[in-house]
């Protein structure tokens, strides 16, 4: 299929996806209205025909039918009786009243629970006497001192139960003057007190802030958090929805133990977050496994206002059961779906505003002329030349100084400000949401609509996204339900670009040529030409207006049908289909600076690429509690994927005319194009069991077996398990009521052990397979013919990546108020792929084969506080992981050296590997005494050139005296939120960090003396001299000699890049509900939002902590002011 061909066929499913949203919400909006009317009354009918039935049996029947839940004493309600009932749709209370007439049980409704109690006016109850010495009687009331009303007081271990009144009391009577009650409501922590009689007890309920009975979204189902074995940490989506982050992965930083986010940089619509959830697992792909609603997916298309929750699953025991992709740990994002009620719409905007975090200060021309001087002198000196030689190498005069100081020729001796020039975008984000949902038991939806247009601090830098969501749930029958996902996103990404006839176009060089090109270039001449150097002129680049655009198209339709095939067991089938169109254009304008300077032709690039996943999965569920003790959840499933991916591209130079932009335009000599059609498929089939003892004793065991085509026949399938186990120590009853409860009132120890697997080798998707290039010359009968050749040597025996990992771990709450996690993990990989190292005799480059290995372990903290003090809610919570990477094998070698980089065995993946510095050499006495250099003859050392160690002391500095350091990847990851509300108002400062990592930046950032092409960072202004005889910053020094970083690569380049940051603060206002009804708004939020507002770390001025290394060629970090509003109809 040609590329128009495909593009008619995606403008025809274009065309069927604006039809099918239009008919989703036709029928939301129908169904919405149709049962709207019903929605107040459906859970309050029922229908029961019974003969000969005791009243336990029908309070039973009506807890099936409804989500009411009934507390009695049985010591009043006889549930023995014998009834008779014949009700159609009759009302509960209707139902109730006509069982218990004549009696003098009362029947009331509080929440969701039935209340049944004799009436203390009746003649009957007046006549019986209590029993003093087992009843207890009490008060409960919240942490501000307010009546509960409705909390349920129960007798523990039975059904004896009552609940509290308007005014929080209770009375019960217990079957035991040695029992303990267990008082609970919704929003509070339940607590188990040793019964007190003859005197009320009181009794304060504080708000259940870590929700303990939250349920959180795993692999292929939900859980209890409370009964979690395994490590998954879940995030606040609140967070990233009120956030004016570009994309879900930034938002992600900080807010989960174990997952580490580096981003790169702060352009638009671009994903520069590197993402490691407990460290780095591989020597290949080590990003984790990203699924939306249970689709593999892009999260950076996913609006955040959509998300409900994300889980993040770290370990093998909980990521297991999705095999050979949970290696490097799962990211599980569920959208919103719709809730019970009357229609209920959102609507949520950001407006926000960015500059660059911190830019490199550079110097100006006359400082530049000054440091040139000096450059060139010491140059000369270097090479042995005397002072007064060496003084007449200095290019600049103090009159050009001093014209250059003054403005007087300023085309003739320009002072150009470059980043003035460069950084004049808007920076203005916007990003709006409204949504709508509601429904009844038998259909709920949910449909949203988002729009994102962010404009970069840089000219013809932006990105566009817009997105359509609907979800619906429907009741087809008593037994048989579904869901239905709808998702639509289209993303448009630009970025500058430039005409530079050796580049490749991408946004890259233009940064690159803006941090290096001299201010002694003019931006214009005064013949209104532009001024430029041999790679051109970074603001001309701008001018031309010339972009490379990124247009994306995401569809994904999901459908699931559940059917329940008796009590406690259900079949499951879904399946999915999502497409992936990206289109790239890049046309290139010419651009004649001046008389002498030309950059071209014209040139145009396209790419198309289309990724198609089509996914489906059977599960059968049993899920059953038998005798009020044993919780037996089993789980089995097959899993099947198809992946394929196309990609086809085209080029075309010499187009008559900056006008003409369709292909072709363009000459055909020189053009090229390309194509080719990749796929992957996978079959799974997985299992699941647990085991719950009265939520004290917790048991779960997974396996996956995976058979993937990327491998060869008899190496397809993999097979991985795992399991865990934890014991909820506060729930035994020698625990509970003691004074160790008072302080621990819940703790939790869990271990686990497991497998996982890792089949992502590069973009290799056939790599048993040995290719062939068709390129190949031979000579045969005295001519050269055409024939193939092959290019490398691959095996067939290689399999999946092993991962295998354990771990510990206690979960505790402290006084009710703290909440905290410790926690320790062993990962070690195995099998690792990589390229074997063989000698040049070999004939191809090294080949892939399972035999790397690396172990990551550490130790993770997390923590929680909240507090009520007055009318002030006090929140603070906090992480901290510490994670060690260590290479256990390379195959056949031992060390493998990059050329500022290492792979050694017992060492970290990809130190940094240079030589060890001592500061600045001060005297000649001092170098007539050093050890003999390699790198440069010690006759050509000079006063104010970097001085080395001779760490082996065998008297010469080579390569053996290099040492290892840190590597990219910290070893230390840290963030902590502090939050306060009172009344209307809110305010969160949320921090975010990272220790144990360094960078390495070279020549271009910090800047060169390079004639017009240098632009040196004010760094330099703090060099050696004779009068600042310093150890910071050596002398000046020409271009590319001994001192630069690029030359001679030390640690007195290697820049510790530990920071802190204020990533976050937020001032919120919540308006009033009185100030609302005017309007008819349900709710309203207003706030401030600030973002990398300030950063500490040793880091030089101008580099950010997170900027990629080398050259600085990069879009920078950004502070973003924003202002953001939440409105509920």
């Amino acid at each position: 299929m040609d590329y128009h061909s495909s593009k008619n066929v995606f403008l025809n499913c274009r065309r069927f996806l604006k039809v099918g949203l239009v008919s989703a919400y036709a029928l939301m909006a129908g169904a919405s209205t149709a049962l709207a009317g019903v929605t107040e009354f459906m859970d309050h009918k029922v229908s029961l025909k019974t003969q000969n039935c005791t009243v336990e049996s029908v309070m039973k029947q009506i807890e099936n039918q409804t989500e009411y839940l009934f507390v009695y004493d049985r010591n009043d309600v006889d549930v023995n009786r014998v009834v008779y009932v014949n009700a159609n749709q009759t009302d509960v209370m209707d139902l109730l009243k006509s069982i218990f007439a004549n009696t003098d049980i009362d029947c009331k409704i509080l929440g969701n629970n039935i209340t049944l109690s004799r009436n203390l006016g009746s003649a009957s109850v007046q006549a019986v006497q209590q029993d003093q010495n087992t009843l207890v009687k009490g008060t409960v009331v919240d942490a501000a001192g307010e009546p509960v009303i409705g909390a349920s007081v129960v007798e523990q271990g039975t059904t004896n139960g009552t609940v509290t009144d308007i005014n929080g009391n209770f009375s019960l009577k217990l079957g035991s003057n040695k029992a303990k009650i267990e008082i609970s409501f919704i929003g509070y922590k339940s607590q188990v007190l040793t019964a007190q009689f003859g005197k009320p007890m009181a009794v304060k309920l504080s708000d259940d802030t870590e929700l303990l009975d939250e349920v959180v979204v795993v692999g292929y189902g939900s859980q209890k958090k409370v009964n979690m074995t395994g490590a998954v940490a879940t995030l606040d989506s609140k967070a990233l929805a009120s956030r004016p982050i570009s994309n879900v992965s930034q938002g992600l930083q900080g807010l989960a133990p174990g997952v580490t986010v580096t981003n790169a940089g702060g352009q638009p619509g671009q994903d520069t977050g590197k993402i490691l959830v407990r460290g780095l697992g591989s020597f290949n792909a080590s990003s984790p496994m990203v699924l939306i609603d249970g689709v593999e997916g892009d999260m950076n298309v996913v609006d955040p206002n959509d998300i409900e929750s994300i889980s993040v699953l770290k370990d093998a025991s909980s990521a297991a059961i999705y095999g050979s992709k949970a290696a490097n740990g799962v990211i599980l994002i569920t959208t919103k779906r719709g809730q019970t009620g009357q229609p209920k719409l959102t609507y949520s905007a950001v407006f926000g505003w960015s500059k660059p975090a911190d830019l490199m200060e550079r110097t100006s021309s006359a400082e530049l002329a000054q440091l040139t001087n000096e450059a060139e002198y010491w140059e000369a000196i270097s090479q042995g030349a005397s002072p007064a030689d060496a003084y007449k190498k200095k290019p600049y005069t103090q009159e050009d100084i001093q014209k250059y100081a003054d403005g007087s020729d300023p085309y003739g001796h320009p002072n150009t400000d470059w980043y003035d020039l460069f950084y004049t975008g808007s920076g203005f984000m916007n990003r709006h949401n409204i949504g709508m949902d509601g429904g009844s038991e038998w259909a709920k939806y949910r449909a949203s609509l988002g729009y994102v247009k962010q404009e970069g601090i840089v000219e013809n830098a932006s990105n566009r996204q817009f997105n359509v969501r609907t979800n619906l749930d429907l009741k087809l029958t008593e037994r048989l339900k579904s869901k239905i996902n709808l998702d639509f996103a289209n993303t448009l990404m630009k970025e500058p670009t430039d005409p530079i006839s050796w580049s490749d176009g991408s946004a890259y060089q233009v940064f690159r040529q803006v941090n290096r090109i001299s201010p002694m270039v003019p931006y214009k001449n005064e013949d209104g030409s532009y001024g430029a150097i041999a790679d051109g002129n970074p603001i001309a680049f701008q001018d031309l207006g010339s972009t490379g655009d990124t247009d994306k198209d995401y569809l994904n339709a999901f459908a699931e049908f559940s059917y329940d095939i008796w009590d406690g067991l259900k079949v499951t089938a879904n399946g999915s289909y999502n497409v992936v169109n990206k289109s790239y254009k890049l046309y290139r304008k010419d651009l004649q600076y001046n008389a002498n300077k030309y950059d071209g032709p014209i040139r145009l690039t396209k790419s198309h690429t289309k990724e198609i996943r089509r996914q489906g999965d059977v599960l059968l569920n049993y899920d059953k509690t038998f005798a009020q003790k044993h919780t037996v959840s089993a789980l089995a499933g097959f899993h099947s994927e198809l992946y394929t991916f196309e990609y086809d591209d085209a080029y075309r130079q010499d187009f008559p005319s900056s006008d003409v932009t369709d292909m072709n335009g363009g000459s055909v000599v020189g053009m090229r194009n390309s194509g080719y059609t990749r796929e992957l498929a996978m079959n799974s089939v997985f299992g699941r069991f647990k085991y719950n003892f009265m939520d004290k004793y917790l048991f779960e065991a997974n396996v996956r077996g995976d058979g993937s085509s990327r491998f060869a026949e008899g190496n397809r399938w993999g097979w991985f398990p795992s399991f865990s186990g934890a014991w909820r120590i506060t729930n035994e009853d020698f625990v509970q009521g003691t004074a160790f409860n008072e302080v621990v009132t819940d703790m939790k120890l869990r271990g686990s052990w497991g497998m996982l697997g890792n089949q992502q080798i590069g973009d290799d998707y056939y790599p048993y397979i040995n290719t062939y290039s068709t390129g190949a010359k031979y000579p045969f009968d005295n001519s050269i013919s055409s024939g193939a050749m092959q290019t490398e040597n691959k095996i067939q025996d290689i399999s999946w990546e092993k991962t295998t990992t354990w771990g510990v771990a206690v979960d505790m709450t402290l006084f009710n108020e703290l909440q905290l996690t410790l926690e320790y993990y062993n990962r070690k990989t195995t099998e690792i792929l990589m390229q074997v190292s063989v000698p040049n005799t070999y004939g191809y480059k090294g080949y892939w084969d399972n035999v790397g290995a690396m172990r990551n372990q550490g130790l993770e903290v997390s923590l929680s506080w909240h507090k009520t003090l007055g009318e002030v809610l006090l929140n603070f919570g906090g992480n901290f992981t510490y994670n060690k990477n260590e290479v256990l094998s390379l195959g056949n070698v031992d060390v493998q050296k990059g050329g500022r980089s290492i792979r050694m065995v017992g060492k970290e993946f990809n130190a940094f590997y240079g030589y060890k510095s001592d500061g600045i050499f001060q005297s000649q006495e001092e170098i007539d005494k050093a050890p003999k250099y390699t790198m440069i003859n010690n006759d050509q050392l000079v006063p104010g050139d970097i001085k080395l160690v001779d760490v082996n002391k065998d008297g010469v500095i080579d390569a053996d005296d290099r040492v290892i350091k840190n590597s990219e990847n910290p070893k230390y990851t840290f963030a902590f939120n502090v939050g306060a509300k009172w009344k209307m108002f809110d305010v969160n400062l949320f921090f975010q960090g990272a220790a144990g990592v360094s960078r390495y930046f070279t020549d271009e950032f910090y800047g060169e003396f390079n004639g017009d092409s240098g632009h040196p960072s004010n760094h330099w202004l703090g060099r050696w001299t004779p009068e600042n005889p310093t150890n910071k910053w050596p002398r000046a020094s020409k271009f590319r000699t001994y001192n630069m970083p690029e030359i001679t690569c030390s640690d007195f380049w290697l820049v510790n890049t530990n920071y802190l940051r204020l990533k976050d603060v937020q001032v919120g206002f919540n308006v009033p509900a009185e100030w609302l009804k005017a309007v008819r708004l349900g709710s309203c939020r207003i706030y401030y939002s600030g973002t990398n507002l300030l950063t500490f770390t040793k880091s030089p001025q101008g580099i950010d902590p997170e900027a990629p290394a080398g050259w600085g060629a990069y879009y920078p970090h950004v502070k973003t002011h924003s202002i953001g509003i939440n409105i509920t109809l």
